[in-house]
């Protein structure tokens, strides 16, 4: 066997091992989605201290991190509902003068 085919095989196959494990490891790794979920949905029901439910009442949802706000209101029965809100959310709620 030549020299230099067995030296360029030898070198070729050096190169080529860490790649061979790289792509092995990043193979086993899970797609970034499935690593940590940031939002989800927020639901509830206003009600009284007596525990009555409470119509028209402003709900807001605020990231304290970025300032975002989103203003939601609650329905007939104080229902409301805030999907793909961030999991860190504050909530708070006060009725809305004229609903």
């Amino acid at each position: 066997m030549d020299k230099t085919y067995v030296k360029v095989y030898m070198r070729a196959e050096a190169l080529l091992q860490p790649l061979l494990v790289i792509a092995f490891l990043l193979a086993l790794m899970p797609p970034a989605s499935l690593l940590a979920q940031e939002r989800a949905t927020i639901v509830g029901t206003v009600a009284d201290s007596t525990g009555a439910v409470v119509p028209n009442v402003k709900v807001t949802v605020t990231n304290d991190a970025t300032g975002v706000t989103r203003i939601l209101v609650t329905n007939s029965s104080g229902n409301y509902s805030c999907a793909a809100a961030p999991y860190w959310a504050i909530l708070g709620a006060r009725r809305v003068p004229g609903l």
